[in-house]
């Protein structure tokens, strides 16, 4: 499921065994659905807004503190309203 959301996310081919790794400290098996949890440096499970932490948002985070390892998410066009 991790190296599905790498990919998904768009990762560089050389940065995709880095954020594997770094996916891997942080999530634990789970006997319930989704079958994973996020949890913090002390084994606290991590709640977003809209409770558990899911691996989307946690590659949201990766993305946002190591940008370079991701091919960059092109600009959205900008429509000419007139």
């Amino acid at each position: 499921m991790i190296e599905a959301e790498i990919r998904r996310q768009d990762a560089f081919p050389v940065a995709r065994r880095t954020l594997q790794l770094l996916a891997e400290a942080v999530v634990e098996p789970a006997a319930e659905p989704p079958f994973y949890r996020v949890v913090d440096r002390s084994g606290t499970m991590r709640q977003s807004e809209n409770g558990p932490l899911t691996l989307e948002e946690l590659f949201a985070e990766l993305r946002e503190r190591h940008g370079a390892l991701f091919v960059p998410v092109p600009p959205k066009p900008v429509v000419d309203a007139a």
